[in-house]
């Protein structure tokens, strides 16, 4: 029932970054060294920091951290980044005490993440460029749906490029020239699984001459 009591929520969108709030200087008196902080899902540990010795499970390999010098003013809070839908779950941090051989764990706090795709709406003008967001190197395809329904198409793939001279892909954009009424609609960015990152839908404003 202890879990459940200091069960916190937190939730970010794909691609961005997630902090998973967690102190443990109401711990101090148990730990008079360097802390030894450990944060793990229901199934592994993901990351441990011991001064400036860190390990980091191959599942958050590069976008896992407790900055060393926020852990000694008793901010155990885990950052991630490049946050991905699979990183949704519960955490737990624990404060490791005593040497080895005779080590016991302190549970300090549960941290509930939720991840959310990204959902907007743009009106561009006629003629102008329309701006896609990717969020993260996890997008592979975009795909779009007229707004009178019908069939997904591919207008870009990460793999092979651009399936349109209309369209360029830069610093984590896509951008799709010379808009056209046809081009009003659904736009998702899909990731290596078929699952979208984000819904954009796209209006088109002006008239054609």
């Amino acid at each position: 029932s202890s879990l459940l009591s200091s069960l916190v929520v937190t939730q970010s969108e794909v691609g961005l970054e997630a902090v998973l709030p967690c102190k443990w200087d109401s711990h101090k008196d148990a730990s008079s060294t360097t802390p030894y902080i450990q944060w793990q899902t229901l199934n592994h540990i993901v990351f441990e920091r011991k001064g400036s010795a860190r390990f980091q499970a191959e599942v958050v390999q590069n976008r896992a951290d407790v900055p060393e010098a926020v852990l000694e003013r008793g901010n155990c809070s885990l950052h991630l980044t490049d946050i991905r839908f699979r990183d949704a779950g519960i955490y737990e941090c624990y404060l490791v005490v005593g040497k080895n051989g005779n080590r016991r764990r302190i549970f300090i706090q549960s941290v509930q993440l939720s991840v959310h795709d990204h959902k907007s709406t743009q009106a561009v003008e006629l003629g102008k460029e329309l701006i896609l967001h990717l969020y993260t190197h996890q997008a592979e395809t975009v795909v779009f749906q007229k707004s009178d329904g019908g069939e997904w198409t591919e207008v870009w793939q990460g793999n092979s490029g651009n399936l349109s001279t209309r369209v360029k892909e830069s610093d984590g954009k896509l951008v799709i020239s010379n808009m056209r009424p046809s081009d009003e609609g659904l736009y998702k960015v899909m990731d290596s699984e078929g699952l979208a990152l984000s819904t954009v839908k796209v209006t088109v404003k002006g008239t054609v001459l």
